[in-house]
C-alpha cells in the first residue's frame, strides 16, 4: 500500500521525539481509523457491565468532557469528507499545538482523568467504582512489562476477583506484578461484608480475639456469597507475582509500565460501587518518576507544580515521614476565601483547631459528612459536633457513605488522595495525596461533582443533629487510632 505523503513526512523523526510529544502524534499505522489515530481514553463504560461477563468492551468519554471540546480523533476521521492524509496532518498539528501551548510548564500531565460515572444521569449514579475497575482491568490486559498495585483492602468479592483474574492473566503473559498490601486492613476484611480477604493469610489467635472485640463497634454489614480465596492463593504462588506485606499503610494506587498512575481512595472491593468515591488517572512517565522520587524522599515538595505528590511514608531504613498533615495545616492557614471538605473520617485535633482559626478570620468552611460512616461513626460525630459548636461551619449530611478524601481551597486548588483527616491517616499511616492546581478541566469536573453531592444532601441547622454519638465508644475509637495495634 502506498504510504500517504503526510505520514512519510513525519515518520522518520517521530521515533526521536520525547515521549511526551510523541504520544500526542497520530500513529503511522495504516489500519482502521481507531488504530491509525489512537483510541479515546477510557473513562466510563458505554453500557453497564454484568456480573460474570468478561467481554471486550468499548468505552466513551463522559458527555461533560465532550462538551468542553475533548475529542476522539477516530470519530473525526470517520465523519470527515477531507482526504485521509489531510485529516491526519491536521490532527497532528492540533495535538502538537495542544501540547506546546495548552499545557504550559514541563510538569503538566499529558493525559489525566477523573474516574467517575458521567453526571448526566440520575444521581448518585450506580456502580460508582466501575470506571476505575474498568480502566484497571483494561490496563492489566495491555500491560507489557510491569504493574505495581499498592492497596489497603482487597476483598474476595466480585471486584476483587475481576481484578485478580486480570492480574493472573498479565502474570501468565510474563508481566512482572508487584503488590504492596497492608496487613492491618485484614481486620476490615474479616469483620465487614463477606469477611473474606482476597489473599489467604494466617491470623494469630490473639489477633483474632482482638478483632472479635473490635467487631462489636462495627455496623453489621455481612453479605453471603460464593467467592473464595483460591485465586489469591494462586497469585501468591505465581513466579511473576510478588506480594510485599507491610503495616500501617492506607495508600491506594496502580502503576502500569511506569507510564500510567491511577490513584485515589477506592479499595478493591464491591462496596465502593455505592460510595461517594473516585480515582484519578495520570498518564505521564515523568509524573510516575516524580512519584517514585517523592516516596523515597529524594526530592522536596514543590507547591509551584500543577500536579504534586505528598506522601506519608515508612521507609525500609526504619524511618517514617509524615508530610501531609503539615501541608494541610499550611493550606488551611493560606486559604483566602473558602475551604470545602469531603472525607470519610475526621478527628485529628490540630486539623479541627486550624479550621476554627480559619473560620475566625472569615474563611467560609463547608463540610460534607456521612450520616453514618462504615466504621468509627462515634468518633466521627464527636469530632464534627465539636467543630460545629466551636466555629460557624456549614455541615451537610448525606445518606451515601463518603469515602472520597477531598479538600478544595478557594475554588482553585484540589487536595485529594487516600488520606483522611483523622489521627490514623495524618499521624500513623503511609498515605498518598495529590495536589492539583492550574488545571481547570479536572478541577471543574471535581467542582461539578461536589455540586451534585451537596444538592442531594441536607444542611445541618442545629448542633443537636450531630450529638447522637456515644462518648465512651468515641474515646475508645480515638484511642485505637492512637495506639494503632494492627
Amino acid at each position: 500500500m502506498r504510504v500517504p505523503w503526510v505520514i512519510a513526512l513525519y515518520r522518520p523523526f517521530r521515533s526521536h521525539l520525547k515521549p511526551q510529544i510523541r504520544n500526542f502524534l497520530p500513529s503511522t499505522s495504516l489500519g482502521p481509523a481507531g488504530r491509525a489515530l489512537g483510541e479515546c481514553h477510557i473513562l466510563s463504560p458505554q453500557r453497564p457491565s454484568h456480573r460474570g461477563v468478561r467481554s471486550s468492551q468499548r468505552y466513551v468519554l463522559p458527555e461533560s468532557h465532550r462538551k468542553r471540546g475533548a475529542h476522539c480523533p477516530s470519530r473525526a476521521l470517520e465523519e470527515t469528507t477531507l482526504p485521509r492524509e489531510i485529516v491526519i496532518f491536521l490532527i497532528f498539528l492540533f495535538r502538537l499545538a495542544s501540547f506546546l501551548f495548552r499545557q504550559g510548564p514541563a510538569n503538566m500531565s499529558e493525559s489525566y482523568h477523573l474516574l467517575h460515572p458521567p453526571l448526566t444521569g440520575p444521581f448518585p449514579p450506580e456502580r460508582v467504582a466501575e470506571p476505575t475497575f474498568d480502566l484497571v482491568v483494561a490496563e492489566l490486559e495491555k500491560a507489557r512489562e510491569s504493574v505495581e498495585i499498592f492497596m489497603y483492602v482487597w476483598r474476595a468479592d466480585e471486584a476483587g476477583t475481576r481484578v485478580g483474574e486480570a492480574v493472573l492473566a498479565a502474570a501468565e503473559r510474563g508481566v512482572k506484578v508487584h503488590i504492596i498490601k497492608d496487613i492491618g486492613a485484614i481486620m476490615c476484611e474479616v469483620i465487614e461484608m463477606n469477611r473474606k480477604p482476597f489473599f489467604p493469610r494466617k491470623i494469630p489467635l490473639l489477633k483474632r480475639m482482638v478483632y472479635k472485640i473490635i467487631a462489636r463497634t462495627f455496623p453489621d454489614t455481612f453479605v453471603e456469597d460464593n467467592h473464595d480465596q483460591d485465586l489469591g492463593a494462586t497469585l501468591l504462588a505465581h513466579p511473576n507475582v510478588t506480594v510485599e506485606w507491610i503495616n500501617k499503610t492506607h495508600t491506594k494506587y496502580y502503576v502500569f509500565d511506569e507510564r500510567l498512575l491511577v490513584t485515589g481512595s477506592i479499595n478493591i472491593e464491591d462496596r465502593h460501587q455505592d460510595y461517594f468515591d473516585y480515582m484519578i488517572a495520570l498518564e505521564d512517565p515523568q509524573l510516575v518518576k516524580r512519584l517514585r522520587a517523592r516516596m523515597r524522599g529524594e526530592i522536596a515538595f514543590d507547591l509551584g507544580r500543577n500536579f504534586e505528590f505528598l506522601c506519608n511514608s515508612h521507609r525500609s531504613t526504619g524511618e517514617s515521614s509524615f508530610e501531609i498533615k503539615p501541608a494541610v495545616l499550611d493550606l488551611i492557614a493560606q486559604a483566602r476565601e473558602s475551604i470545602y471538605i469531603e472525607v470519610a473520617y475526621i478527628g485529628d485535633p490540630e486539623f479541627s483547631d486550624a479550621l476554627v482559626e480559619a473560620a475566625a478570620r472569615g474563611i467560609r468552611i463547608t463540610i460534607l459528612f456521612s450520616r453514618e460512616a462504615n466504621i468509627g461513626n462515634d468518633v466521627n460525630y464527636w469530632a464534627i459536633h465539636d467543630l460545629y459548636m466551636r466555629a460557624p461551619v456549614k455541615v451537610y449530611l448525606t445518606d451515601t457513605m463518603i469515602h472520597a478524601k477531598l479538600l478544595l481551597f478557594d475554588e482553585e486548588l484540589v487536595f485529594t488522595g487516600s488520606c483522611n483527616m483523622n489521627i490514623f491517616s495524618l499521624q500513623k499511616a503511609a498515605e498518598l495525596n495529590l495536589l492539583i492546581q492550574n488545571e481547570p478541566a479536572i478541577i471543574e469536573d471535581i467542582k461539578s461533582l461536589i455540586a451534585r453531592r451537596i444538592a442531594i444532601s441536607t444542611r445541618v441547622t442545629s448542633g443537636e443533629e450531630l450529638a447522637g454519638f456515644n462518648s465512651i465508644l468515641a474515646s475508645l475509637q480515638q484511642l485505637h487510632q492512637k495506639l494503632n495495634p494492627n
